[in-house]
């Protein structure tokens, strides 16, 4: 029964994620994670060579990935395919350990859809292997009561962390239902042990991230890489509170909603457990200050498998709910239809199923002896990967994170301000090429000096070459 669910989830996930392998970039944060993988395999540290505000854990992943596959988009999506299979396969087992084996697969289809759909969700993001972990390791405190289990479900926890760091509130909040389970109420079978095993499992990872860089005296690099550097961005960086409201309180109210009608029941420890650890993921949110469509990919797991608590079986099991339902189900991927279309009109046009600019720009220069000249993509940095180049520093890695003055202390950056960094960039490094968005900005419009700065610079140092599809194309003239 397991192998088959799995596998039931795998298809399901497949087919709504397939005619996303084939895009050059879904989301930014994808293209960096690649950009950090490749810098991996080429014998770097992370933070060493190039820099992202991220854990260490997710960079280690996709470099596994293109060290397996090489430089494969397939490969990596497809990843995000058995990802996303894992997350609601065991979102489903939750519910099947609660005798809800009936309702247990339209939720787990709806997890698939949740984290699949609706925005930048079709790429793999860090969220999808946060997910991944987290959803194994719930299942494991819920159900399971052996030391080693409990050992297993804190390392899943530690992994978590170590790919998102914004999980500590909710793990923080899940250790406090079981240490006053254990300390007070003396029920579920919780032992010492068990509570302090999951404990010893959650630092082992943080530790065995942070040991590569005490070897070499560059333990300040990852604590202000980890640490202090998200911090950093999220004082910089926060979305107005009604903007924030507009995500948090109807599903909030929502979930108080079924606590007062006692469809979820505060006094059951599984529903304890759940509901905090949801409450600990928003709290993240609100700390942070911002919710990106991302973000939601961990909210939606736990919260879907609370609506299916509180659901339960009988109205499942009505025929015109059921027909309603599966039409609900079949409706949905609306999105992926559209893909798949877009996909086979571009194979029959193109001759190629892989589209997007990060593959027709080096095409591109390719065609044209372009190719071994340095390179500024200040969008479509996935085009670093296509063309074998790194990003011309640090900060470039992630083309966003050139402005953000309040991270460049994180890395050591010589630079202290946005401004200085393109500055450097463009006139001590001088690239070859660079490569920009038509009809759009370079940057954020609250970036009124940098964007005035750029665009000035290169109508006075550059010429127009090309554009491609969405992208324009600007060769050095001038070296002075």
């Amino acid at each position: 029964m397991g192998k088959g669910l799995f596998l039931f989830y795998v298809l399901i996930a497949f087919l709504v994620r397939l005619p996303f392998f084939f895009r050059d970039y879904i989301d930014r944060d994808e293209s960096t994670f690649i950009l950090m993988g490749q810098s991996i395999v080429d014998g770097y540290l992370p933070y060493m060579e190039l820099w992202d505000v991220k854990p260490t854990l997710v960079f280690y992943f996709f470099a596994g990935l293109i060290s397996l596959f090489g430089k494969s988009f397939v490969a990596i999506r497809m990843a995000g395919v058995f990802l996303v299979a894992i997350t609601a396969f065991f979102s489903d087992r939750i519910l099947r350990g609660m005798g809800l084996g009936k309702l247990a697969p339209i939720i787990g289809i709806s997890v698939v859809y949740s984290i699949s759909l609706f925005g930048s969700l079709q790429g793999l993001m860090s969220e999808h292997l946060t997910m991944a972990l987290v959803m194994p390791a719930l299942y494991g405190v819920l159900f399971q009561r052996k030391i080693a289990s409990y050992f297993l479900c804190g390392l899943l926890f530690g992994l978590a962390l170590m790919v998102k760091l914004n999980l500590a509130y909710a793990i923080l909040f899940l250790g406090a239902v079981l240490c006053l389970q254990f300390f007070l109420i003396k029920k579920e079978g919780l032992t010492f042990a068990m509570v302090f095993s999951i404990g010893i499992g959650i630092v082992i990872p943080i530790l065995i991230s942070l040991l590569p860089y005490y070897l070499i005296g560059e333990e300040a690099l990852w604590w202000n890489s980890v640490i202090e550097a998200p911090l950093a961005y999220s004082d910089q960086h926060r979305n107005s509170l009604l903007k924030m409201s507009l995500f948090l309180i109807p599903p909030t109210l929502f979930l108080f909603w079924l606590i007062l009608k006692k469809k979820l029941r505060w006094n059951d420890f599984r529903h304890q457990i759940l509901l905090l650890f949801l409450v600990g993921i928003v709290v993240s949110f609100l700390k942070a200050g911002r919710i990106n469509g991302h973000y939601l990919i961990q909210f939606f797991p736990v919260f879907l498998v609370l609506i299916g608590i509180a659901i339960g079986p009988v109205s499942v099991l009505k025929p015109k709910v059921k027909k309603l339902v599966l039409i609900l189900m079949l409706l949905l991927p609306v999105e992926s239809y559209m893909e798949y279309i877009a996909v086979i009109k571009h194979k029959i046009t193109k001759g190629t199923f892989y589209n997007g600019e990060g593959f027709s720009v080096p095409q591109y220069l390719t065609h044209n002896d372009l190719q071994d000249g340095s390179a500024f993509f200040v969008e479509y940095h996935i085009g670093y990967w296509v063309m074998d180049k790194k990003p011309p520093t640090k900060a470039a890695t992630q083309p966003s994170n050139i402005l953000k003055d309040e991270m460049f202390f994180a890395f050591n950056n010589p630079r202290k301000s946005g401004l200085q960094e393109l500055e450097f960039i463009m006139d001590s490094i001088k690239p070859d090429i660079v490569v920009t968005r038509i009809n759009r900005t370079p940057f954020d419009k609250d970036q009124p000096e940098a964007n005035e700065y750029f665009e000035t610079y290169v109508k006075d140092r550059y010429e127009v070459l090309d554009t491609v599809e969405n992208a324009a194309i600007f060769k050095r003239v001038k070296t002075h």
